[in-house]
């Protein structure tokens, strides 16, 4: 079916299914705009329902190109390479063991006859079935007897210049400027896919966008401790730019206090901010977003996806900070329904300056607190990460998930 999970909104398409080492074949539809699922759980792209399957335990996730995609192969008589093509991605967000260095699958793209074919069903069923998901109603999920695939992934490695845009602002403070809060976002997007350009207004050139108008405004505030400003780059083929950051810091990382994130800002709903990772490492860190909250915005603090149970905790640029000991939040409007993010229709017309502005601020007042404080924030919320630093890294995050 459409294989996502949540139950909260009624929805379970993994309830009675057990996709442990299995190969979990799910459509690439669109639910109705009505959804409560739009409304309440913002995880309807196949990268975050692939995640979940993934870390739900399936080997592999094949998803049937959407109905719109496979009128467009018709018409113009293109077709994959082969009958099966994919596009290999390291399942993001679903770390390894330590001792595995097998390839995770996470989205194997085939079309709508070889659909049928594994299904044991017409191309009018097949097309019944999506129609079905675009209503609002489950496809029902079960074993498919009697099929099996083989999937064998070549990787050819190559060397790709990219690069980090970073800024210093150093601390005021003699002492505390030798310590850090880091600002990232990342700059970069999908560029272009089966000819269409795949924009980025709020995902990212909104984060991008936000840190030099919270660089400006800080740099006139002169915080004790150094801020870095960190834009970003690679972050939708993997996190790239953060992990290299991390990798070979231009400060020690035992010197970073905190790490605060932006990505994906616009949206319409001003009564809300969603934030993720804030409460995993240290007690101090959410409890300042919440005093800036009250004391400055008055909104609500969306933590729906805060746990490592949703796909979303590990896909921005924060958990690389979080994977080294630091503490790290990722601030957005990703609480708010969207069906733009990753799709061409990401474009500046739907950008809302007020609810950007809105992140930014509360952005801003959290790093001046964290970066005006007599102690770097503490490491106290789990036993096994205590101290920052690249050490951390064997710890699997993924024992966190429900």
């Amino acid at each position: 079916g459409y294989g996502l999970q949540a139950p909260e909104a009624s929805w379970d398409d993994l309830n009675g299914v057990d996709v442990q080492g299995k190969i979990a074949l799910i459509m690439d539809v669109d639910l109705p705009d009505d959804s409560r699922l739009r409304q309440d759980v913002d995880r309807r792209t196949l990268r975050d329902r692939g995640r979940l399957l993934m870390t739900n335990g399936a080997a592999a996730v094949v998803s049937i190109i959407s109905e719109g995609q496979e009128a467009s192969f018709r018409e113009s008589g293109r077709t994959f390479d082969n009958s099966i093509r994919a596009r290999y991605l390291e399942a993001e967000g679903v770390p390894a063991s330590p001792h595995d260095d097998t390839p995770r699958v996470n989205n194997l793209v085939i079309r709508h006859e070889m659909a049928g074919r594994l299904l044991g069903v017409t191309r009018g069923d097949l097309t019944a079935m999506f129609d079905r998901v675009r209503r609002g109603e489950q496809v029902r999920g079960a074993p498919i007897r009697g099929s099996s695939l083989i999937i064998s992934v070549d990787i050819e490695e190559d060397d790709t210049q990219t690069s980090n845009v970073v800024a210093l602002l150093e601390g005021s403070d003699p002492t505390l400027k030798d310590e850090y809060v880091v600002f990232g976002a990342h700059y970069d997007h999908l560029g272009v896919r089966n000819g269409e350009v795949y924009n980025g207004a709020s995902d990212n050139a909104s984060g991008s966008a936000a840190l030099l108008v919270i660089a400006k405004a800080m740099a006139t505030q002169q915080p004790r401790r150094s801020v870095i400003f960190a834009w970003f780059s690679g972050e939708e083929k993997g996190l790239w730019g953060s992990q290299e950051f991390v990798t070979n810091p231009p400060v020690p990382l035992e010197n970073i206090s905190a790490c605060i994130n932006l990505d994906v800002m616009i949206g319409t709903d001003l009564s809300k901010v969603t934030t993720i990772g804030g409460r995993k490492l240290s007690s101090e860190l959410d409890p300042i977003v919440q005093s800036v909250n009250n004391e400055f915005l008055d909104v609500s603090l969306d933590r729906k996806w805060d746990e490592p149970s949703s796909g979303l905790f590990f896909s921005s640029d924060h958990f690389n900070f979080m994977r080294n000991g630091i503490p790290s939040v990722w601030l957005s409007s990703e609480a708010e329904p969207s069906n733009d993010i990753h799709r061409p229709t990401d474009t500046p017309d739907k950008s809302n300056g007020t609810k950007i502005a809105l992140i930014s601020r509360m952005a801003f007042y959290a790093a001046m607190e964290i970066a005006n404080r007599d102690d770097m924030l503490v490491l106290d919320l789990n036993p096994e990460i205590t101290t920052r630093g690249s050490h951390n890294l064997d710890y699997d995050w993924s024992d966190g998930r429900e």
